[in-house]
């Protein structure tokens, strides 16, 4: 339990740097928070989501549109499984996905 409210403070810490424009230093942080959610939570599984689409937007934020692709494809991957075909957030992944195009 400990390590999962660990994870919660990374991924906090991780909106802040994004919002004060840090992106570069976000998608260190998410990149290797990422190995430690697939570990404790499973490859299915919100958290895991979540990395994947602040990752995507990191990239975009930096002008990396084929590696934002990349990440926001994963997310999209899963959040159908999680949350359905119709949910806001699977939506807003497709959208974004197709703006990186």
């Amino acid at each position: 339990m400990e390590s999962a409210k660990c994870l919660g403070a990374v991924d906090d810490f991780c909106q802040f740097l994004i919002a004060t424009g840090q992106q570069e230093r976000a998608a260190i942080v998410l990149k290797g928070s990422l190995e430690a959610k697939i570990s404790l939570c499973g490859d299915l599984s919100p958290e895991v989501a979540e990395t994947y689409w602040l990752r995507g937007g990191t990239e975009l934020a930096q002008g990396h549109t084929h590696l934002a692709y990349k990440k926001l494809k994963k997310c999209l991957y899963l959040q159908p499984l999680l949350y359905g075909t119709h949910n806001k957030r699977t939506v807003v992944t497709q959208e974004a996905i197709d703006l990186s195009k």
